[in-house]
């Protein structure tokens, strides 16, 4: 996702099997 080019913690909203989640990834 284009959304997720920049992560950072700011965005890591918690942790799951594959690795941190991100809001990107829930929207």
């Amino acid at each position: 996702m284009d959304a997720t080019n920049n992560l950072n913690d700011d965005f890591m909203i918690g942790s799951g099997g594959s690795g941190k989640i991100y809001k990107a990834e829930l929207a």
